[in-house]
């Protein structure tokens, strides 16, 4: 019998039809005793022996992860980023890294529209500034008539560019693959970073965490924006230079900020956090009911296609695991 670890905590807590795949492997099934955390990798080297699988959240599986793991066949992200998993480490020693693309998609489109609206009425202060007995009025911006800028087009970027064109936005985009045909559909103008940022009055970051990214919203970059745009990331914290953005929001460089990412989770900050131009929340723009089922069923069935010998739904590396074995079998002929 193979052996589940599942160490995300919401795995399974909508239905209970992933639980049941994994158990028709069949799969014994067994919790993280740290519960409710983002685990380290102090904590992951020491319950990642004798376990063939993980449905994992933001949980760091280093180098050292991957060479403890003595039966690990597939790291399973109950999600989508895979940043957090040591991808080379994990193909060199033939484990799947899988994901579920598409889980989230409206979940976080919702919390990004939810957060620009927050942003632009001034929601939060409103609500605590009534609860605490004042009674006045708040001048906000509308939405309608405005330049969205979305940097990064994927399924995200585009759910979010739909919403805005029943909000009467323009839509600008920045991303190095450009889907020609959606922006012809939708209304949506490819144009160069720079440009984006000094057109929009709002601008969103939908990208993934690489290389190539970490660090694109620099300091300069930012400095790029209107005195009067907001800054929205539902994105990875690490892409944008976040001392620079609270630096600019304490001098009112921009109008504001409303963020769910932090390079570093939980953030310690407390009093960037507290800045009134500054909305935070715990990166939770991803958890909804319906999105977490279905990235709990797509997650178990990754796993389970894996220990039964098959290749996973979504598997990150699959193309490089596929290439490995190939080049193997023609060794041993």
């Amino acid at each position: 019998m193979y052996k589940v670890l599942v160490t995300s905590r919401m795995f399974g807590t909508i239905s209970d039809e992933p639980i049941k795949r994994l158990r028709s492997v069949p799969s014994e099934i067994v919790h993280s005793p740290y519960k409710g955390v983002t685990h380290s990798e102090a904590q992951m080297l020491e319950i990642i022996p004798g376990v063939d699988a993980v449905i994992m959240g933001a949980d760091r599986i280093t180098k050292r992860v991957i060479e403890r793991a003595d039966r690990l066949k597939v790291l399973s992200v109950h999600g989508v980023g895979v940043d957090q998993i040591d991808g080379d480490a994990a193909t060199r020693k033939g484990i799947y890294v899988t994901n579920a693309p598409g889980c989230n998609t409206q979940a976080v489109a919702d919390f990004t529209f939810g957060l620009m609206l927050a942003a632009a009425r001034n929601i939060p202060r409103i609500d605590r500034a009534t609860k605490e007995g004042q009674w006045k009025s708040w001048t906000g911006t509308e939405l309608a008539g405005k330049t969205l800028g979305l940097i990064g087009m994927g399924s995200i970027g585009k759910a979010v560019a739909r919403r805005a064109a029943g909000f009467g936005m323009a839509v600008l985009a920045y991303d190095i693959y450009q889907d020609v045909a959606f922006a012809e559909t939708h209304g949506v103008t490819y144009v160069p970073l720079d440009d984006l940022l000094r057109a929009s009055d709002i601008i969103s970051v939908h990208l993934s965490l690489s290389d190539k990214t970490i660090g694109l919203l620099s300091r300069d970059k930012l400095s790029l924006m209107k005195g009067s745009a907001y800054l929205i990331n539902t994105s990875r914290g690490n892409i944008l230079d976040e001392a620079a953005l609270v630096e600019m929001l304490r001098q009112k460089q921009i109008a504001g900020a409303a963020v769910d990412v932090y390079s570093r989770e939980p953030p310690t900050d407390l009093d960037a956090l507290n800045l009134p131009n500054l909305i935070t929340t715990p990166h939770t723009a991803a958890f909804t009911h319906e999105a977490i089922d279905k990235a709990s069923k797509i997650s178990a069935e990754n796993v389970a296609r894996v220990l039964s010998g098959l290749p996973p739904l979504y598997g990150v590396n699959s193309d490089r695991l596929e290439t490995s074995d190939k080049i193997e079998d023609e060794k041993q002929k």
